[in-house]
């Protein structure tokens, strides 16, 4: 098995390589409730799961079927499952922190305010957020140019940060 944040690469060998058979593949992420499965061509000893969402655990099952050819039309039973898992790699998150009405408090000293995010949903990181950025933009008259202030660094477990105010 081989990965990259979108795709799971999958190789097997069968220890019968003279009958032809076809081989059944169904995997499933954790979050989601229906399994997908997808055939592959005939003595085809590989296949690739492709569209995945990153970071993500798959769930992967594959069994195989004889091809014995009755009155045109394929027969045989399936075989028990194979089952393994895999995750699926790192990516960079899909969504950022949701700053919602009210996001923010000023201290009493007037110099300092408190601002709160809500936290990105576990899917949508894609992996483990080292590290939160913000940017604060000063508000100017038309025509001026913008002050921006970049805060890096922020732990990954903050839901606020506070800023001191310069007058």
């Amino acid at each position: 098995i081989t990965s990259n944040a979108t795709t799971i690469s999958l190789k097997w060998s069968h220890s019968n390589t003279q009958m032809s058979k076809k081989f059944r593949v169904c995997y499933q992420s954790e979050y989601a409730t229906d399994q997908t499965c997808k055939l592959t061509a005939t003595n085809e000893y590989r296949m690739t799961l492709e569209n995945l969402w990153p970071y993500t655990n798959y769930s992967i099952a594959i069994d195989v079927r004889p091809l014995i050819y009755s009155n045109q039309s394929e027969t045989g039973f399936w075989s028990d499952k194979y089952r393994t898992g895999h995750r699926t790699s790192e990516d960079v998150p899909v969504d950022v922190p949701k700053l919602l009405p009210g996001y923010f408090t000023q201290k009493s000293n007037q110099d300092t305010i408190q601002f709160y995010w809500q936290p990105i949903s576990r899917r949508d990181r894609c992996g483990v957020i080292q590290s939160y950025r913000a940017t604060i933009i000063d508000v100017v008259e038309h025509g001026e140019e913008e002050n921006r202030t970049v805060l890096s660094n922020i732990s990954p477990q903050s839901l606020s940060y506070g800023v001191n105010l310069d007058p």
